[in-house]
C-alpha cells in the first residue's frame, strides 16, 4: 500500500494567541485551528507583558508559535517615553528568538491625542534602527498614517522586508509598500459588507498573490463568520475563500501561497522546522 501523503498545512500570518482573553479557551482555539490544517501562528508583539506571555506560549507550543516582539504604537501612547525607552532596552535581549520585530508603526486615529504622534514617530524610528541592526523583517501597524509611515520608511528602507498587518489602504498606497519590499497582510475586513470592504476587495484584485498573506488578527478583527464573538485563527479559511473568489483561484491555493510567502519572508529565523 502506498504511503499516505501528509495533509496540507497552513499558517496564520498574524494573531495574538497570548492575549489574556483567550486564557480559558486557548487550547480549544489552537485545536480547532489544527483540525482545519492551520499549524503555525505568527504572533504580533505589543509590549513587555505580552512578550513574556509569548515566551510562555512558545514553551507550550514550540512547533506552532512564531514569536514577534516589538512596541505597539498603542502601548507607546499609553505608557509614555520613559517606559518605552526601558522596554526597548529589554527588547534587544529577546530578538534572537523572534522571526520579526513588531508590531511597530503609527496609529493616528482619534484613539489618541495628536500630541502623542511625535512620540509614536520617535519610537517607530528607534525600532526601525533596531530591526536593521538585528537583520529582522518588520510587522507594521499603520492606521490613518500611511503618508507619515511611508515617509519614514523611505528615509530608512527596510533591508529584510516585512508585513503590513491588516492592510486596508488604497491601491496607490499598496503599490508604495510593495516598492519598499513589503508584503500586505489581509484580514477579516474583506469578508464584510459595505463600501470600505468593497474598495478593499477591488484593490486586492490588482495585487499579485506572491505579495499578500492571510491573517486572522485573533482574537480581534473578526471575519463575518465570527461577528459578535472572539475571533479565531480558523477565520483565515473564510478570508482566503473571499480572496480566492476575487482571484479566480481555490481557497487551498490562496492559503498555500500565503504560507510560502511567510516562509520566504522569515527564512532561517523560523524557530522550528516547517510544519
Amino acid at each position: 500500500m502506498a504511503a499516505q501523503e501528509p495533509p496540507e498545512t497552513y499558517w496564520d500570518a498574524h494573531c495574538h494567541l497570548s492575549d489574556p482573553r483567550l486564557d480559558s479557551s486557548r487550547e480549544a482555539v489552537i485545536r480547532r485551528a489544527r483540525d482545519c490544517g492551520i499549524t503555525r501562528f505568527v504572533q504580533g508583539g505589543v509590549g513587555p507583558e505580552d512578550w513574556q506571555r509569548q515566551l510562555r506560549l512558545l514553551e507550550r507550543y514550540p512547533e506552532q508559535i512564531l514569536p514577534v516582539f516589538g512596541l505597539h504604537p498603542w502601548w507607546i501612547s499609553e505608557n509614555g517615553e520613559a517606559s518605552s525607552k526601558n522596554a526597548l532596552r529589554d527588547l534587544a535581549g529577546l530578538l534572537n528568538r523572534a522571526v520579526a520585530i513588531g508590531e511597530l508603526g503609527l496609529d493616528f486615529s482619534p484613539r489618541f491625542p495628536i500630541a502623542l504622534r511625535e512620540l509614536q514617530q520617535h519610537f517607530f524610528r528607534e525600532q526601525l534602527e533596531i530591526a536593521g541592526h538585528h537583520q529582522l523583517p518588520l510587522v507594521l501597524h499603520v492606521v490613518s498614517a500611511h503618508t507619515e509611515a511611508l515617509e519614514l520608511l523611505t528615509k530608512s528602507p527596510p533591508l529584510h522586508g516585512g508585513l503590513i498587518h491588516a492592510f486596508t489602504g488604497s491601491l496607490q498606497t499598496a503599490r508604495k509598500y510593495l516598492e519598499l519590499g513589503f508584503t500586505l497582510s489581509i484580514g477579516g475586513r474583506i469578508t464584510h459588507p459595505g463600501s470600505k470592504s468593497e474598495a478593499l476587495r477591488k484593490m486586492i484584485q490588482e495585487l499579485p498573490l506572491d505579495r499578500m498573506v492571510i491573517e486572522s488578527d485573533a482574537p480581534d478583527q473578526s471575519s463575518l463568520g465570527f461577528q459578535g464573538r472572539l475571533n479565531e485563527p480558523v477565520s483565515i479559511i473564510e478570508i482566503a475563500g473571499v480572496v480566492a473568489r476575487l482571484k479566480s483561484a481555490t481557497t487551498p491555493t490562496i492559503l498555500r501561497q500565503s504560507k510560502l510567502n511567510l516562509s520566504n519572508l522569515f527564512g532561517a529565523r523560523q524557530i522550528k522546522a516547517q510544519s
